[in-house]
């Protein structure tokens, strides 16, 4: 049976632009409240039924001519903070649609850029919440948003000189990303115009139209993505993974296709191999309440129909992972699974899938993988199939050099070819032989490449600075000096050490009054540090970066030959600290 499910939108932005305050008037909640510094740290999960939405929008969908269709809205909250980089990604990629938050007093900063990257990456349509509109002075409260526009459109007042001042500086930042903009009830195209709707998220002014233009420019333009068999295998994404008083380890996941029972056995596929296992229960948060909520505010759940968030609570899930792919199989190819599993990690042989046209074929291309150093696993005439596919993919699993197929004059159906791409595996399909090998290492040498720049973007980099004792501009709440970088790269967001203690956090780096995301060695530029103050710390001593443990192989591996002295440095200082 076919229906239309919820729209998954995922809300973010840069830290503190006020993503987790929206939803929480949306919602009626107070979830931002109960976050470390106020500031969302974990991927959260809202279901807003669509009785909810027509009552928040009231007239203005008579106004605007929106019958809505869609049973509602699922939302997805992602922290701003630069070290939640693969959360926010993680986000992008299971949404349908989304919300950019920006503060209009900041503007666009790291991580709207970085957001608005993923969006265009993701090809995911979005709309900009131009949030903290009441902080402009000469805000009027008692307006609704039609009132507070036709004021900035009369420019009488100082607030409409400086909402406008504010606005088109935004236009112009959305425009260098390739962006054409304009506010909400001026656009025309809407697939050609980001709309951007000012919102203030402590009185509501403006959630109203949010809500609105997102549902109605959902169910207009993505009719097709939202259509699901309801009844069909679900599938679904680790959003986190918890250990949970009285449940153990459980999974927290958006359902965006199928249906997931009770007793369903489930394929995940982890980071760290692929395995089957089998649900021992659902809960569901109820309507309005963020999955990061009490356990009381659960329902349990027989069978979950796609849109949701739900958490799963299964066997043997000590080895997943947020971002993992879970997907519901039936019982026969659960055991026909389990039993080629168990197959593959009996025995130390693995390597790459071979089918070929006939039986001679074979042996030259044996012959040629010894040559090229490429291991194969088995070679067999007959085209592929999709248990080839899986075999694969669990030998990727292992190695990534053996997620491929090679196909010498054999044919692959566009089912089968898929299939393939659906699961990460590559098929090298060519009818001259060598020319597989020769494709096949470029993808190893690609794959290499996107592998390491990707766990670089990602990675914090060895640094060390001093503090130039001069350029003190602010003593606290933040401690914002003008430093020299000594040696490494700076970046933001990293955790401090001075005198073998952690002492706050570098949370910006400007050079002549703007942001950049990082400063070289001999490069003097403005920081602001959070967690200390002036006094707290010493001027003549230098700053290192606190490499988080699980960065620091990777540091190892890619940029010793870089910054050997300073690595060598920084393992000094963290044998010191832990003792």
């Amino acid at each position: 049976m076919y229906l239309i499910r919820e729209p998954v939108v995922v809300v973010g932005g840069h830290v503190d632009h006020g993503k987790t305050t929206l939803l929480d008037y949306i919602r009626g909640t107070t979830v931002v409240d109960k976050e470390a510094g106020k500031i969302t740290q974990h991927i959260g999960a809202t279901e807003v039924p669509v009785k909810t939405i027509s009552q928040l929008c009231g007239n203005l969908l008579q106004k605007y001519n929106i019958k809505l269709t869609i049973p509602g809205l699922l939302f997805i909250d992602t922290p701003g903070h630069e070290a939640f980089c693969a959360l926010r990604e993680r986000g992008c990629e299971m949404a349908d649609f989304a919300i950019l938050v920006v503060d209009i007093m900041q503007g666009c900063q790291p991580q709207t850029i970085e957001m608005m990257k993923h969006l265009k990456e993701d090809k995911v349509p979005f709309v900009v919440a131009l949030t903290k509109i009441d902080s402009i002075k000469g805000y009027n409260k008692q307006l609704n948003l039609t009132e507070v526009l036709a004021e900035v459109d009369e420019a009488k007042t100082q607030y409409a000189q400086y909402f406008s001042d504010k606005f088109y500086k935004l236009v112009g930042q959305l425009g260098e990303q390739g962006f054409s903009s304009d506010r909400f009830d001026k656009v025309k195209e809407f697939t050609k115009e980001l709309l951007l709707i000012p919102v203030s998220s402590k009185d509501g002014k403006g959630v109203a139209e949010l809500l609105l233009f997102i549902s109605g420019l959902a169910q207009k333009y993505l009719e097709t993505n939202l259509t699901v068999d309801v009844k069909g295998l679900g599938k679904a994404t680790v959003l986190e993974v918890k250990d949970e008083k009285g449940f153990g380890r459980t999974l927290d996941v958006i359902l965006y296709d199928g249906m997931i029972s009770v007793n369903d056995y489930i394929k995940i596929e982890s980071k760290n191999g692929t395995f089957v296992t089998k649900i021992k229960m659902l809960l569901r948060p109820k309507p309005m309440q963020d999955m990061r909520t009490t356990k009381e505010k659960f329902t349990h759940e027989e069978k979950v129909y796609a849109a949701a968030g739900i958490k799963i609570i299964a066997n043997d899930v000590d080895n997943v992972s947020a971002g993992d792919a879970i997907y519901v199989v039936s019982g026969d190819d659960a055991k026909s699974l389990e039993t080629m599993i168990k197959k593959i990690n009996k025995t130390a042989e693995r390597g790459i899938i071979a089918k070929v046209d006939v039986e001679g074929s074979a042996e030259a291309l044996i012959e040629l993988a010894k040559k090229n150093d490429v291991e194969i696993y088995k070679v067999e005439v007959g085209s592929i199939t999709k248990e080839d596919i899986v075999e694969a993919k669990l030998f990727k699993d292992h190695n990534p050099k053996y997620g491929a197929i090679f196909a010498f004059n054999s044919a692959v159906s566009d089912d089968v070819s898929e299939y393939g791409r659906k699961q990460g595996v590559k098929i090298f399909s060519f009818a001259v032989i060598y020319k597989i090998f020769e494709e096949y290492a470029k993808w190893i040498k690609n794959e290499e490449e996107a592998t390491k720049a990707k766990i670089l973007s990602a990675i914090v980099y060895p640094v060390e600075f001093k503090i130039i004792p001069e350029y003190i501009f602010h003593q606290s709440k933040p401690f914002v000096c003008g430093i020299e970088v000594l040696d490494g790269l700076l970046k933001p967001d990293i955790k401090l050490i001075q005198d073998n203690k952690i002492i706050g956090t570098l949370k910006r780096i400007q050079d002549n009054g703007k942001d950049i995301k990082e400063a070289k060695k001999g490069m003097q530029v403005a920081v602001s540090i959070e967690g200390t103050s002036f006094d707290k710390v010493d001027l003549s001593k230098n700053f290192y970066a606190m490499i988080p443990f699980e960065h620091r192989k990777y540091v190892k591996q890619y940029l010793e030959s870089e910054f050997k002295e300073l690595i060598n440095r920084l393992d000094d200082i963290y044998s010191k600290m832990n003792n």
